[in-house]
């Protein structure tokens, strides 16, 4: 398993997104391949991978995400990784 946290694993267990010191990514288990960082502050909830590891849902409250984004709140997105 890839250094740090499962936050959540596809159900085959190849993909997972794990925050960890270099911070939180999908991996892929069998080649160790790394993702782009997400934000420092993401949430990510046991469900956010999708099935075949090509798309995350995620929560973040970092304001360069959304153009003139002042209200602080966290913000939910959806990214596609690969």
């Amino acid at each position: 398993m890839a250094e740090g946290c499962p936050e959540s694993v596809t159900a085959d267990g190849r993909y997972a997104v794990v925050s960890g010191e270099d911070g939180t990514r999908v991996r892929d288990l069998r080649t160790g391949r790394k993702g782009a960082a997400f934000p420092d502050d993401t949430q990510v909830g046991p469900d956010a991978l999708t099935a075949d590891g090509r798309t995350v849902t995620f929560g973040s409250a970092v304001s360069y995400l959304v153009p003139d984004d002042t209200d602080g709140e966290s913000d939910v997105f959806v990214r596609q990784v690969s």
